[in-house]
């Protein structure tokens, strides 16, 4: 595959920071890579969360439910060319980004995302019914016996910290659904 100085320039500042969230820069700032995306003319062909062009695919826009820095950095080396073609038709130069640049974009492109509508309350109700998460976990004061009541996890509104407390509080849940010969339950991303 060819690849230019362009290509170069735009790809890989990008790739170093998408693939290393952990050790993405503090001061990343999803509002200055809101900047740098309408500065940068992207929105001439790109939109985020239907503000933009739209000409090409809506980066707000949820693609799969494996939204990660690696499939993000994927998705820009593989678009790469393609996006290079339609800049030149469109007169606009491939710009130089810096790694700082890149933290923000991807703070722009993670916080679009990130900050979606929370899923629907019933069928995460019927979810911990089924996965007999309820008979540890209260809700509204129903069920429960041991765990903490779910309305009390300081956790819901942030899927990443949710993620976080159940992975460390993994064991503890294993030894008590085994206590109670609950089978571990299988999750799917819906």
């Amino acid at each position: 595959m060819f690849m230019n100085k362009g290509a170069i320039i735009v790809v890989v500042p990008i790739l170093v920071v998408m693939s290393n969230l952990l050790a993405m820069p503090a001061d990343a700032d999803a509002r200055r890579g809101a900047d740098f995306f309408q500065t940068q003319r992207c929105v001439n062909c790109h939109a985020v969360k239907g503000s933009g062009a739209g000409k090409a695919p809506d980066l707000g826009r949820r693609l799969d439910r494996d939204y990660t820095p690696a499939g993000i950095a994927a998705r820009m080396w593989s678009h790469a060319p393609v996006m290079w073609a339609a800049m030149g038709k469109e007169n606009i130069s491939v710009p130089q980004v810096t790694p700082d640049e890149a933290a923000d974009l991807f703070a722009y492109f993670y916080a679009a995302r990130y900050f979606e509508r929370p899923g629907e309350a019933q069928r995460g109700k019927r979810f911990l019914e089924e996965k007999r998460c309820t008979e540890c976990h209260s809700i509204a004061g129903v069920g429960g016996g041991g765990g903490p009541p779910v309305e009390k996890w300081e956790s819901l509104a942030a899927p990443v910290v949710l993620i976080e407390h159940m992975w460390n509080h993994q064991t503890q849940m294993h030894n008590a659904m085994a206590a109670r010969r609950i089978p571990w339950p299988l999750v799917s991303s819906q």
